[in-house]
This record gives structure tokens, sequence and C-alpha cells, in this order.
């Protein structure tokens, strides 16, 4: 009696087996030889935006996508914003525009600056305010991160580019102290934090990043466990 019970068992639980495989289908691909979009990559479109100026147009934008650009670059200035908080308008065009990105299909490069102006005073903001304005842009960015290819370490200096800036050099824009050192470090650390860990951050050249992280090359290993050394690259104005 046991014995038949054990193979009645058995048998059931092998005609489940063969009842639980997938039922597999055959698709033929007719091949295509047409230039697809890259998406998140390529060349892209520049595009800002200031407190006056226009946001994003979806007429633009779609037609940015019919001509093969998947990227905008995107950068917003902050100027009214030096030493106060970011307001909640300008925040909602930030987030009004993302969603117009969104709607288009495409993805933003990112960045934030609070002058163009390359003679003294530049009028960029202290360490204090930059880190208050990213802790206001991160709840932003983090409902966006799905349109975000990247977030370019602007803030510093004219148009964000690390080097015209009155708060984080000393006595020249090519005299970068320890202590200036440690604040843009600061900047960078707060906007990794700010984003979720499958975005990256870019900064200008590959000596900013040599000189926070070290000089310690990535390595397969290191390159893909999610550390902020590994989430650092750069980019080229």
């Amino acid at each position: 009696m046991n014995k038949r019970i054990s193979l009645t068992v058995i048998a059931v639980q092998l005609a489940g087996m063969v009842l639980a495989q997938p039922r597999w289908s055959d698709y033929q691909y007719d091949p295509d030889n047409a230039a697809f979009t890259n998406p998140s990559r390529g060349f892209y479109k520049y595009t800002s935006r200031g407190n006056a100026e226009e946001p994003l147009s979806p007429g633009t934008l779609e037609n940015f996508r019919e001509d093969g650009y998947t990227l905008i670059y995107r950068i917003y200035y902050l100027p009214d914003f030096v030493d106060s908080p970011i307001s909640q308008a300008y925040l909602d065009r930030i987030r009004e525009d993302f969603q117009v990105v969104r709607q288009s299909g495409i993805k933003v490069i990112l960045r934030f600056a609070y002058t163009s102006k390359s003679t003294e005073p530049y009028g960029d903001a202290s360490p204090d305010w930059v880190l208050h304005h990213i802790g206001q842009l991160e709840p932003l960015l983090r409902e966006n991160a799905d349109v975000i290819a990247v977030w370019q370490a602007g803030f510093i200096g004219a148009w964000g580019e690390w080097y015209y800036t009155d708060h984080f050099a000393t006595g020249s824009p090519n005299n970068v102290t320890e202590e200036d050192l440690q604040e843009r470090e600061s900047v960078i650390r707060a906007m990794l934090d700010a984003l979720p860990l499958n975005r990256q951050v870019q900064l200008r050249t590959p000596e900013h990043k040599r000189r926070i992280f070290g000089d310690e090359p990535l390595n397969e290993t290191l390159a893909y466990n999610g550390s902020d050394q590994a989430r650092v690259g750069h980019h080229n104005d």
C-alpha cells in the first residue's frame, strides 16, 4: 500500500512538472538597416532657463526626437536665489519641464548655475546656500530620475564650470586650497546623496575627480559597486 501511494505521489508531481512547462513561441524578425535612435546617448541639443525664460516646448522636443536626438542639455540659472531659498514657483517650473521631457521620450543632461559672469564679483552662491539648494532639489530630482540622463556638477562658478567663483577658491580661480577642496567635495557628496543610486554625477575634468577621490583608477569590481567614486564621471565643456 505504501509503495502504491508513493508511486501515485510521484506521478502527480511529474504531471505537475509537465503542466508547469512554459509554452514556447517562435518569432521571425525581418532585418532592418535603419538608423535607430540610441536612448541616453549621442549628440544633444542645448537649452537653458533663467527666471524669465520660456518653459520647454513639447513641439520643440518632439522635433528634436524626430531629428534623432534623445538628449537635451538643460541648465537652470538661479541668480535670484544666490542668498535665499529657491522659490516654490521656480521648483514647479522645473517639474513642468521634466513632465514635458517625459512626454517627448527624451532625457536631460542637467546642470544648475547662478551666474555667467567671468569678472569679479562672479556672483555664485556660498557653500551653505549651495547645499541648501541641493536639499530643496532632492525630492524633485528623485521624483523625475527616470528622465535624468546625468547630473553635471554645476553650482560653482560662472556657468557652473567650477572656475570663476567667489566662494570655492582663494585669491584667484586656480588657487584651490584644502579648505576649498573640502567645500567642493561636500557639494559632490550632497549631489550624489540627492540622487538614486542608479544615477550619476559628472565633473568638468578628470582632475577634479582625482583631487576628491584619489589616483586609484576604477577596476571591474569598483566600477559597479555603487560607491560615490563609481558614480562620478566627467564631461568636457
